[in-house]
């Protein structure tokens, strides 16, 4: 009977209730009560030193050992000095790049970092995790990732499962930037293995907050022509298959545990019978196999089954959630590829074999999203998302995602694969991650499923997150492409397994490749040997406001909550934005994930630490992103008169520069920030602010003033034109009105008349408070004066007003 689950004794397993999807992103995030502060970038336990022994510094790797040796009472490891006793275990990074070119272990495929066994908080304080491209001597790094998250072999949806220790680990303000998994290849024409979970795999507890994870990758393997020989192992997660029908390993503790014969320590022995193969081992197990041709794992479990002649193991072993098709060969475990015919374990490639005529005699099946191996009419045996094959007639019975010969593996989980684990995604990026499947030799190519993260049979959790610009694609020869940002399935034939996904105020967008979001459920779990129905589930739940562009939810799981949007979120690229320690994708007022969501009283920050809701405001933005909020205070205007000039004066909360605009041109213009009257009436002005990436555009603010006419005065002759005679003097009173309330001196003077003639008392400065103000003069006219009429101007002058009357004389 086929299984997924990790617990190799099926017949004594009991019925696992369905548990419920339980968000653990509300509560407040615990902080360790033993510290360690890492002070050396250095990458520090490898395999070549496992133990960090002699290590003077305290290496990322060192502080990880010593929090799973102190959880055991055990003492610190190399240079590292905790700080405090019990758990959880904060690890305090320094705002640096860590390079990890180095495998320490192989728990599913290679990970640069000792496993997660107990409760660790690592705190990243915007220090930036790397994969290399090259390892220390220049040679290129084809798989290695970050972080595997050993389970809970107590908890229910890993119950059983074999592990260096229940793991609990929560990133915050990291990078994880370049992890990549590769599955095995083949040896051709047998079934490459999957890749799975570049960044991270995680059976156990994870959680990441405010933490981008960008440009990691989940590659499957690909059936290679270069390993042809009378059998073909199957390709491993991590390590190809050969000529020598060997599969490829990397499932257990061992450096090279490969997937077929009893010489590896791990995997499965012969049958006790002559000429009767036993499965494959179980995970990092050395049980023997029995005279029924079942294959070594744990003490009473199944290791891998015979078949129904007798003669061969399938692929499971204990640690495995699926064994492949049996035949005439030795099965994989966990992680490793069939030897000859034998079914792949998760993850591993089907194998097969020829007649010494050359002519292909048995097939193994794929393990989950390994390869199945090629065949000479029918092969079905492609695991979940593994290509298939066949040669002459293809049949596909079960579920497999793939197409026809010589299957290729899937890359599933291009950041994180998630395995029975509970994952939590809060205030977190997503970007640049892929999966991609391998490529199909003249026949099926792998199925690339959940660019950013996949999802099997455990509780994921995605708040306040974006998972944007994330790929998905198929090996060529394949056409399974799906969930660029998640995709989760429920897959199993035990009851009580399911795929849980919550996605609140989350978006999941700009896939290439293929739908954003894929919830499956599939009707049968595939295998050649046999199969049956799925009874586990899968279901998707949204809660407050969601963008998913392109959904595929397929089989009968379900989905509940209010719709998201389908529409594009106008994100930024990703790149460094104040005030954050890790990238994140902005987001414009123009944005519909602006002010769209729900605010949660739990999550009062985005990625980078800026407030939710922002003040004056009850909503929040959906995504990792918050845009801030800014305002303007806009000094007032006092009256103005005709022509004069102000100078404008505006603030922004967020010092942003202010722009200045008239509403009332034909009263007031604006050029900068001087305004100038222009005609009597209300000149209005409005401040406005654009915003930028990292606020949205203020609420514009109007200020409105008076434009009146300038103070001024008047002057007036009294009389305005009199008579007199040659030599005598012309009296007269020059009255002076203020206008507008004008006050000041006014300087009066006096030209005109003909040669001689003198104004008296003029030039004389007036002094006109208001109201009326006089000055008494006369004009005096010479004898020489000819006879005729005079005009004569009186001026007053004060300040640069200028004010003048005229006034006429006859002179007789």
């Amino acid at each position: 009977m086929l299984h997924f689950s990790s617990r190799a004794v099926v017949n004594k397993r009991a019925p696992i209730v369905g548990v419920g999807l339980t968000l653990l992103f509300a509560a407040p995030l615990t902080f360790a009560q033993t510290s360690i502060a890492v002070n050396d970038t250095a990458q520090g336990p490898t395999m070549q030193n496992p133990a960090g022994t002699g290590d003077a510094s305290c290496t990322l790797g060192d502080a990880i050992l010593t929090a799973n040796s102190l959880a055991l009472n055990g003492t610190a490891v190399g240079g590292c000095q905790p700080v405090g006793s019990g758990t959880p275990y904060t690890v305090e990074l320094t705002p640096q790049t860590y390079s990890l070119p180095n495998s320490h272990n192989y728990w599913y495929g290679p990970n640069a970092l000792p496993p997660i066994a107990t409760t660790i908080v690592i705190e990243g304080n915007g220090a930036i995790l790397q994969i290399p491209a090259n390892d220390q001597n220049n040679n290129p790094i084809s798989g290695l990732r970050f972080f595997y998250v050993g389970a809970d072999p107590n908890a229910p949806a890993t119950l059983g499962f074999v592990t260096p220790g229940a793991g609990n680990l929560t990133l915050q303000n990291l990078t994880l930037a370049g992890g990549r998994q590769v599955g095995g290849n083949g040896g051709f024409p047998a079934g490459g293995g999957a890749g799975m979970g570049g960044a991270i795999f995680s059976q156990g507890i994870l959680r990441v907050v405010n933490t981008t994870m960008e440009n990691n990758i989940a590659t499957g393997g690909l059936s290679d022509s270069s390993y042809a020989g009378e059998g073909a192992g199957g390709g491993g997660m991590g390590q190809h298959g050969n000529q020598l029908g060997w599969g490829g390993g990397f499932g257990g503790t061992l450096t090279s545990s490969v997937g077929g014969p009893f010489t590896a320590l791990s995997k499965g022995a012969p049958g006790k019978l002559p000429n009767w193969s036993g499965g494959g081992a179980g995970f990092g197990l050395t049980d023997n196999g029995n005279s029924n041709g079942t294959g070594g794992g744990a003490p009473d479990g199944l290791g891998g089954q015979g078949s129904p002649t007798g003669k061969a193991g399938h692929g499971s072993g204990a640690g495995a959630i699926y064994y492949g098709q049996n035949s005439d060969g030795y099965g994989g475990d966990f992680g490793a590829g069939g030897r000859y015919p034998g079914g792949g374990g998760v993850g591993g490639g089907g194998g097969i074999s020829y007649d010494p005529d050359g002519v292909v005699t048995q097939v193994g099946g794929g393990g989950f999203g390994g390869g199945s191996g090629g065949g000479y009419e029918i092969s079905n045996g492609a695991g979940f998302g593994g290509g298939w094959a066949c040669q002459v007639t293809c049949s596909n019975t079960y579920t497999s995602y793939g197409g026809s010969a010589f299957g290729a593996g899937a890359g599933m989980g291009g950041a994180i694969f998630n395995h029975g684990g509970s994952l939590t995604v809060l205030n977190s990026t997503l970007s640049g991650n892929s999966a991609t499947g391998g490529a199909g030799t003249g026949g099926s190519g792998g199925a690339g499923f959940g660019g950013a993260i996949f999802n099997l049979n455990g509780t994921v959790s995605i708040s306040f997150s974006t998972l944007d610009a994330n790929s998905v694609t198929a090996g060529s020869g394949g056409s399974g492409a799906s969930g660029g940002a998640v995709y989760s399935v429920g897959y199993n034939l035990l009851t009580g397994q399911a795929a849980a996904l919550q996605i609140d105020n989350s978006i999941l967008a700009d896939t290439t490749g293929g739908p954003d979001l894929a919830s499956d459920q599939p009707s049968n779990v595939a295998s050649a040997a046999g199969g049956g129905q799925n009874v586990a589930t899968a279901s998707v739940t949204f809660t407050g406001a969601n963008i998913v562009m392109n959904a595929a939810y397929t089989g009968n799981g379900a989905v509940n909550g209010p719709a998201p949007l389908m529409t594009s979120p106008q994100v930024a690229p990703l790149q460094l934005n104040a005030p954050g320690l890790t990238q994140t994708m902005a987001i414009a007022s123009t944005s519909p994930a602006f002010q769209a969501a729900p605010c949660d009283p739990n999550v009062t920050t985005d990625q980078r630490g800026v407030t939710r809701p922002q003040p004056g405001t009850t909503a929040c933005d959906i995504g990792a992103y918050e845009l801030r909020l800014q305002s303007i205070t806009f000094n007032a205007i006092s009256q103005q008169v005709v022509g004069a000039k102000v100078t404008l004066s505006a603030t922004t909360s967020s010092s942003l520069p202010v722009t200045f605009i008239s509403l009332t041109p034909n009263v007031c213009s604006v050029s900068g920030n001087l305004a100038t009257a222009l005609q009597i009436g209300t000149c209005m002005i409005q401040a406005s602010q654009a915003g930028n990436s990292d606020y949205a555009p203020a609420q514009p603010v109007t200020q409105g003033f008076s434009v009146v006419a300038a103070p001024n005065f008047s002057i007036k002759a009294l009389p305005p034109a009199e008579t007199v005679y040659r030599g005598n003097i012309a009296g007269f009173v020059l009255e002076l009105d203020s206008i507008n309330g004008f006050s000041g001196n006014v300087k009066l003077s006096c030209s005109g008349g003909p040669s001689g003639s003198v104004c008296a008392d003029l030039p004389q400065t007036v002094s006109l408070l208001s109201g009326k103000a006089y000055a008494v003069s006369g004009l005096f006219f010479p004898k020489t004066a000819k006879a005729g009429t005079y005009t004569i101007m009186f001026t007053g002058v004060s300040g640069s007003l200028r004010n003048s009357i005229t006034a006429t004389f006859t002179v007789k």
